[in-house]
């Protein structure tokens, strides 16, 4: 049986449940920030409170010419910009694209 709980210097660690998560572009209802990030996408705004992208980055540039979309099915373009990656807690997410994981294989390099 795998462990799910490992102590650390006394500190309870839980396994993160990343079942059914992806990698998506979210437009989040905050000023209209867009981050790439895991998320499961059955899952969004399902929930009272606020809404979990794992290792987000925020999109600071999209440097496409064809909006988000390409960004999802192609991967980072040469002008893309991205923050560092953390977890971001959001209130509602408004729009979703679920990425092509074969074009963001280097995604968290």
């Amino acid at each position: 049986m795998a462990k799910t709980t490992v102590i650390i210097d006394g500190e309870k660690y839980q396994k993160q449940n990343t079942d059914g998560e992806k990698l998506c572009i979210c437009i989040v209802d905050n000023r209209g920030l867009t981050f790439i990030g895991y998320i499961d996408p059955t899952k969004i705004n399902s929930t009272e409170g606020l809404q979990k992208i794992r290792a987000a980055r925020c999109i600071r540039r999209w440097g496409t010419d064809r909006h988000l979309a390409q960004l999802a099915s192609e991967g980072a373009q040469t002008n893309t910009k991205l923050d560092a990656q953390m977890d971001v807690f959001v209130d509602k997410i408004i729009a979703m694209y679920i990425c092509n994981s074969e074009k963001w294989s280097n995604y968290n390099e």
